[in-house]
């Protein structure tokens, strides 16, 4: 099987679907990995819809907004975000004196932006990426 997975691959990465897939900016980044860490932080902002992530959304062209909105909707861009809104909520009932938190290779760490319990310590030197 990854023999012919790998055969696959480079049948349609040379073709004309895969130049046409790659305009949608979570599939172009998944096709070069840059970090070849298949979750990379700027892949997950880009599940995310994270603000820090228009300007390359916005010069994908319509069509590749289209693929982006519709890549969204796939089950493992679903998943990323149930799992950032499920530890947010957990976030969110634990006493905020009791919370401490941990990130590797966790991205960003955005959920920490959407969590009542740590946005009013963001600026009390709890920043999510430092």
């Amino acid at each position: 099987m990854p023999g012919e997975w790998r055969d696959l691959c480079r049948q349609v990465g040379g073709s004309h679907t895969a130049t046409w897939l790659r305009q949608d900016p979570f599939t172009a980044r998944a096709w070069c990995k840059p970090r070849r860490y298949a979750g990379d932080a700027d892949s997950i902002d880009l599940i995310y819809d994270h603000p820090d992530m228009p300007d390359r959304i916005e010069v994908a062209g319509a069509v590749g907004r289209r693929l982006h909105e519709l890549v969204l909707q796939f089950p493992g861009c679903q998943a990323v975000k149930w799992r950032r809104d499920f530890f947010t909520a957990t976030l969110d009932v634990i006493p905020s004196k009791h919370i401490r938190a941990f990130s590797l290779a966790c991205g960003y760490l955005r959920e920490l932006e959407r969590s009542h319990a740590f946005r009013g310590s963001l600026g009390a030197g709890c920043r999510p990426g430092s």
